[in-house]
């Protein structure tokens, strides 16, 4: 590998900081030489392979390093995929006073070294033996068609599935072989491509030299493959292999082998088969647990599985295979063993076709459920002149867990118009097809569901949820045991009895009599609260002039329908008295307002139930869900030996395809659910222990900790989604476990609020003040109080205030590279900012400022390492609420850095403009390095600042980046890199508080974070900045 002279010793080494410089180091009799080379003027890149014909590979380039001078790193395509690739680094030596010649040689031949056995299975899997250090061999196996695609009829090492437009495919020493058709699939050529180009054994895998290939396709800890030697007609033993993803769901659950779950048991990862029995572990259930002060936690439980796969497979020709599995001649290739296969395969659907012709003959006296349902939805199907063409059974879920629900089944029907006697039509293409699908569900008991066992034959069809949806008969039933249910489950933290009752209160008891009651100081009892829009002026209101009648009796007629609407759900569910806040709150007293306003956390935290209108755009509307035809449901009964009598449904799915209440916080269309983009109903649904919503096509359920509903679209145990690129924009989903108003989930309330909408924007603190009073009591009494500022500062806390300080107006502006820009930092559609509000709303630095969605970078559980001190505050409040409006005066007394920086308007090639701070050195791209300017994201609407005008940048922290995108490709330089938070203010002139003078008095307008990177080091920030008291205001 080497060839240095006799009398000479080379030693080669990257030199530190710079992954491109090679250090020669030549110990000769003379004495000792030092040389460099650079060594991307010898190498470049080439689609991820090291190119001596190139140059700069360092570009694209990480994990750089020399081993045994074997140069080894990842190398970035032109599709932004990343390959792994070695060269080996040669040195001749003719002097050792002048720098050596070096050479390169392919390590093409070193990848598979130690291999044997290397052979074919199934035209799919490519299997060897590997060496290991123990001089034992382990048999190893890769799935070819997760490595290489088909590029219009030559293999791709950059594309994936290849087998499908592929024939004769052979390895041939160590090149693979095959016949691989084009796109349009009628020509077909000749291609090869050696496997050392794509894989690699490495440890006892073969491994790719793809950095983004799951493991699933080489890794039998992850997927499992069933290897049998199969005996064949002729005598001859074959080698078979069967994935065992072709099991029907369940099995597949099992052995999807997703064993990386916190506090997996030793024994779960192990599978075990003896004499034809499999033995595999699966999650049965997922359960997250959190109380206050303690970290978030998952517990799973797990089961033992036991699987006789000689019931299951068969040998045929020398072929694993999948035994048939039914005695029904007409449907019997839509099950497996005994069980109906419910088609899935991870990542792509896969369909079951339905002999249409066989199910529609006339059924006997013991027919099959299943072929009388498919029958009866055909005959639905052929209805108004049409002909079934083909049908096929498919499933809709891509993705799942052991822990889920078996995947949703489809029956897919295809028809065209039948033709009239007199139609002709030269080509069949010509006759317009019309496709109808339908969701099959089961339901154990038949007639008498929910009852009985799961009928072991149709247990992979997912059970029908929906015991409501499509039955308003049962509706209240389910309600009122959903609610039942989760009283008991929640006792200790809500307690299941009765609560101080609110200051006024409607008294419903009387049917016919409907009044407004005053409590007595300590008065308990059960009530019930409405969340509503008033949708305009309601002409329903408490003031000084109804107040009389009212505590008297209210008027029907003047109430509108979604009041009289709620007064009868109470009334169903048992409950006597309701609190409205129309009603129940004085409108034309302002000091009543205050008041009751201060006390609304208590009274919603107190209701028994919570009754929300979230369809409906004003009190006018109606809380009636939308009910369906009976007959758009096909049914059929059938009768199990063992577990007794089931039915089977057909649903039209379009049915279930409602815009569901789950994506609710997506804000899309907020005309579908209107009262989630109201700011007081944030914590309205904070606080109630239980919420009942009227979505319109459905009623849902919501407590803390679960969400369920009639259609059977929303998860009961629902988990937080975190979005979003670099540290994730807080989620604005309410799923997670609501009552833990802590230090992480205050910015998700704020980032859900802030996006909501307010009649009056002086209520910006107050229709928040319920909550900020929660998180006081509930979590932060066991945090000691060790400083006399307050702990609420006008929406942010003083606990944390580094992240509290951090939100921002607009779109992330961290980016990995230039080519990222678009797909994660959306600067394509930059965010339109509204005016600084006229009225004073809080202090600048307070997310409540302004009126437009705020964000805040996630931190993760880090804190960031702080650089300012807070030294005191002042916040004169506008009422005897704490956490209330306040008055001009606030401000915060900062010990920090600053630097004074001048700005400009940047303009950009797609059109766009952004604010730059012309004197800030520093990188807003993860790959980028330092240079003068950077940009911030104003506050608001910046109309009066001046060009000539200094701004100041106050660091906050500094802050490890962190990614929670999966696929990222910048993971590496995001690990080793910190961002700098900064507020930007503005110098406000003219004014003074008590004894504060000018000098140091500022604005906050804006925000930026940056990262440094220079020369290959990071993390080291060369800005000047002086050290200097400053009071924002």
């Amino acid at each position: 590998m080497e060839t240095p002279s006799p009398h000479h010793t080379c030693t080669l080494s990257l030199l530190e900081g710079n992954a491109a410089s090679l250090g020669i180091r030549i110990d000769a009799d003379s004495g000792i030489y030092e040389h460099r080379l650079f060594l991307d003027l010898h190498l470049g890149n080439k689609e991820g392979k090291f190119d001596t014909q190139g140059r700069g590979f360092s570009r694209s380039a990480k994990n750089v390093r020399l081993v045994n001078n074997v140069l080894h790193a990842s190398l970035k395509t032109s599709f932004g995929t990343w390959w792994d690739d070695q060269i080996i680094i040669e040195t001749e030596v003719s002097d050792a006073a002048e720098t050596p010649t070096i050479n390169f040689q392919s390590y093409h031949f070193m990848r598979l070294k130690g291999c044997r056995c290397l052979r074919l299975i199934e035209d799919q899997f490519l299997a060897c033996q590997i060496l290991q250090p123990d001089n034992t061999y382990k048999e190893a196996w890769a799935d070819l068609d997760g490595f290489l695609g088909n590029d219009n009829g030559a293999f791709s090492r950059h594309k994936t599935g290849f087998i499908r437009s592929s024939r004769n495919l052979r390895p041939v020493g160590s090149t693979l072989q095959s016949y691989l058709s084009n796109d349009g699939g009628r020509v077909v050529s000749y291609s090869s491509m050696r496997l050392t180009d794509f894989l690699e054994a490495r440890g006892h895998h073969l491994k790719p030299l793809r950095n983004d290939i799951p493991k699933e396709f080489y890794d039998y800890e992850r997927r499992w493959i069933l290897l049998a030697n199969c005996l064949m007609p002729n005598g001859i033993i074959r080698e078979s292999a069967i994935k065992l993803s072709e099991l029907s769901s369940p099995y597949w659950a099992i052995m999807h082998g997703d064993f990386d779950v916190p506090n997996t048991p030793s024994h779960v990862g192990r599978v075990k088969l003896e004499d034809g029995i499999l033995t595999a572990y699966y999650v049965t259930n997922l359960k997250t647990f959190k109380r206050w002060q303690e970290v978030q936690t998952f517990r799973y439980e797990w089961a033992e599985k036991e699987i006789d796969l000689k019931l299951i497979l068969g040998n045929e020709g020398g072929r694993l295979v999948l035994k048939p599995g039914s005695d029904c001649s007409r449907c019997s290739n839509m099950f497996t063993a005994g069980v109906f296969h419910n088609p899935f395969v991870m990542g792509a659907t896969r369909r079951t076709l339905i002999n249409t012709t066989a199910v529609g003959k006339k059924l006997g006296r013991k027919s099959c459920a299943l072929c009388e349902l498919l029958q009866a939805t055909l005959k639905k199907c052929a209805r108004g002149g049409y002909v079934i063409q083909q049908a096929w059974t498919e499933n809709r879920s891509l993705h799942t867990k052991s822990f889920q629900e078996q995947p949703v089944l489809e029956l897919v029907v295809e028809k065209t118009e039948k033709l009239g006697r007199f139609t002709f039509k030269t080509r069949v293409e010509e006759e317009p097809k019309v496709t109808q699908r339908f969701t099959i569900l089961l339901e154990p008991g038949g007639n008498a569901y929910p009852c009985g066992g799961v009928p072991q034959h149709l247990r992979t069809i997912r059970q029908n949820s929906m015991l409501s949806y499509l039955n308003p008969q049962r509706r209240w039933n389910v309600v009122q045991s959903w609610i039942t249910r989760y009283v008991i489950e929640h006792e200790d933290y809500y307690g299941k009895g009765d609560m101080e009752l609110p200051s006024r209160f409607l008294e419903i008891a009387d049917p016919h009599i409907v009044k407004v009651s005053t409590s007595i100081e300590g008065q308990k009892g059960r009530y019930a609260c409405l969340s509503h829009c008033w949708g305009g002026k309601t002409p329903c209101t408490l003031t000084a002039s109804t107040k009389e009648q009212f505590s008297e009796s209210i008027p029907q007629s003047v109430m509108p329908r979604i009041f009289l609407e709620t007064i009868g759900i109470c009334r169903r569910l048992g409950i006597e008295k309701l609190w409205i806040d129309s009603l129940c709150i004085q409108q034309d007293s302002k000091e009543d307002w205050e008041y009751e306003a201060g006390r609304m956390c208590q009274y919603y935290s107190n209701c028994f139930v919570c009754i929300a209108a979230t369809s409906s755009s004003s009190s006018t509307g109606t809380l009636a869900p939308v009910e369906h035809p009976a007959d758009i449901v096909v049914r059929s009964n059938g009768h199990d030996p063992r577990t007794g009598p089931f039915g089977l449904v057909a649903i039209p799915s379009e049915v279930l395809d409602i815009h569901h209440f789950g994506r609710a916080h997506q804000k899309s269309d907020p005309s579908r659910f209107p009262l989630m983009t109201r700011a007081w109903v944030v914590q309205e649904r904070w606080l109630s222990p239980r919420t009942l919503h009227f979505c319109g096509a459905e009623i849902v359920f919501e407590c803390a900790q679960s969400t369920l509903c009639e259609c059977g679209g929303e998860p009961q145990d629902v988990s937080r989604v975190q979005q979003g690129f670099v540290r994730a924009v807080a989620t604005t989903r309410f799923a997670p476990v609501r009552e833990n108003v802590d230090f992480h989930t205050w910015p998700d309330i704020v980032t859900e609020y802030s996006a909501c909408d307010l009649s009056q924007p002086t209520d910006r603190l107050v229709a928040l003040s319920g909550l900020a009073s929660v998180k006081e009591r509930r979590y932060l009494k066991h945090v000691p109080v060790e400083s006399p500022i307050p702990r609420y500062l006008a929406g942010l806390w003083r606990d944390h205030l580094t992240y509290q300080l951090s939100w921002f107006v607009g779109e992330e502006l961290l980016i990995a590279g230039e080519t990222n820009r678009r797909k994660y930092a959306s600067r394509a559609e930059p965010t339109r900012r509204r005016p600084k509000p006229q009225e004073y709303l809080a202090p600048s630095w307070s997310w409540a400022s302004v009126m437009d969605p705020v964000h805040y970078l996630w931190f993760g559980d880090a804190i960031g390492e702080p650089l300012f001190e807070l030294l005191s505050a002042h916040l004169p409040l506008a009422s005897a609420n704490p956490y209330g409006s306040v008055q001009e005066g606030c401000y915060l007394r900062i010990n920090g850095t600053l630097l004074e920086i001048s700005w400009k308007i940047g303009r950009h090639a797609d059109g766009t403009e952004s604010f730059i701070l012309a004197d800030v050195i520093g990188s807003q791209q993860l790959l980028g390095e330092d240079r003068r300017g950077i940009s911030f994201s104003p506050d608001y609407l910046l109309t009066d600042l001046a060009s000539s005008e200094q701004l100041v940048l106050l660091p906050l922290a500094k802050l490890d980046v962190t990614f929670l995108t999966a696929g990222i490709d910048d993971g590496d330089a995001a690990k080793a890199s910190k961002t700098t938070m900064c507020l930007i203010l503005r110098k406000v002139k003219g004014r003074s508080l008590g004894g504060l003078g000018d000098e140091s008095m500022f604005e906050r307008i804006g925000f930026t974070e940056f990262i440094n990177f220079k020369n290959g080091v990071r993390n080291i920030d060369t800005n000047t900045y002086v050290k200097r008291e400053v009071v924002i205001i």
